[in-house]
């Protein structure tokens, strides 16, 4: 795996040990990039970070800050070595937290948010629910999901849809948040 884009392209990034992840492929990264186009001076959030590769991209594209959550110490282990390497230690904090604990305690918002839990475990629907419940996301931010297909988005988000691509049982969903209130529990 490697950052395909920016100030660090080329630079090959550390897996995570014995994980069974399956980090976001070149494919999918550049296809979220074409339609994001411009991440200069974001701020991001990467949850279920992995190897942390979504929110270093993003720091290589331009993007000031960015926060990886994961709970898995092997991943934290990667999502250190990886932004050690890249040189991104200094616009960067890691989060050793679940991503619900960390959403549920979180005081910022972001520009940009990229979700990427694991597949087929029914986590994609809530942790966008707490998002929202938390005012978590910048008015005309953009939440990057990428989920398995069989995991549908509640209707209730589809109403912020920007763009979707799905190949074979992987589907990118983004989502521009055109307002900041988003959609509570109540609404679901």
């Amino acid at each position: 795996m490697r950052v395909i884009s920016g100030e660090k392209k080329g630079f090959n990034l550390f897996s995570v040990e014995g994980y069974t992840s399956r980090p976001t492929t070149d494919f999918m990264r550049e296809y979220i990039y074409s339609v994001l186009q411009d991440v200069d001076g974001f701020i991001v959030l990467d949850l279920y970070a992995g190897t942390g590769a979504l929110g270093i991209e993003a720091l290589s594209r331009g993007a000031v800050w960015a926060d990886f959550v994961d709970f898995s110490s092997n991943a934290i282990n990667a999502i250190i070595k990886n932004l050690d390497k890249t040189d991104y230690t200094e616009k960067s904090h890691v989060y050793r937290k679940k991503a619900d604990r960390f959403l549920r305690s979180c005081d910022k918002q972001y520009d940009l948010i990229f979700l990427d839990p694991p597949y087929d475990k029914d986590l994609v629907n809530d942790t966008i629910s707490l998002i929202f419940t938390h005012n978590l996301v910048k008015e005309n931010g953009v939440i990057v999901i990428d989920h398995s297909s069989n995991e549908a988005i509640n209707p209730e988000f589809l109403k912020y849809l920007m763009h979707e691509k799905k190949k074979k049982a992987v589907t990118v969903t983004l989502l521009l948040i055109t307002d900041n209130k988003g959609t509570t529990d109540e609404n679901l």
